[in-house]
């Protein structure tokens, strides 16, 4: 499984940057995103100027994917991921942390634009294209 970070989808729904190349990069993949990305989309529409438009877009792409959850094993994930980064002076977004978190509690992988970041975390597998 393949879990999309709040990058690729945005620019997928914005249809600008690598929108297009992500979207058939991830036909006939399964692919989920998380609770944390559904926030994120959900409060980027909320403080748009197009606001109508773009919840609707973000409801919409809700209802066709799973939605992971942050659950209680990947509360636990995060918490060791910030530790560790915390300890090695190499702290990313917390929002960040919890997505990579769901990601491992999966065994899945990332798909993201944002790898400088999210290389930090150890284990994590990540695809970028």
């Amino acid at each position: 499984m393949i879990i999309l970070d709040t990058d690729i989808l945005v620019n997928i729904l914005r249809r600008k940057n690598r929108g297009e190349q992500w979207k058939d990069f991830l036909k006939d993949k399964s692919i989920a995103f998380t609770t944390i990305t559904a926030f994120e989309l959900f409060l980027g529409a909320e403080i748009s100027k197009k606001y109508d438009h773009n919840m609707k877009a973000v409801k919409s792409l809700i209802q066709q994917f799973p939605v992971l959850p942050l659950s209680i094993k990947s509360s636990y994930i995060a918490a060791t991921i910030y530790s560790d980064l915390q300890k090695k002076g190499q702290l990313i977004e917390l929002n960040d942390i919890y997505i990579a978190a769901v990601t491992l509690e999966h065994g899945a992988e990332l798909a993201t634009d944002n790898v400088n970041h999210y290389q930090r975390v150890s284990q994590l597998k990540i695809i970028n294209i």
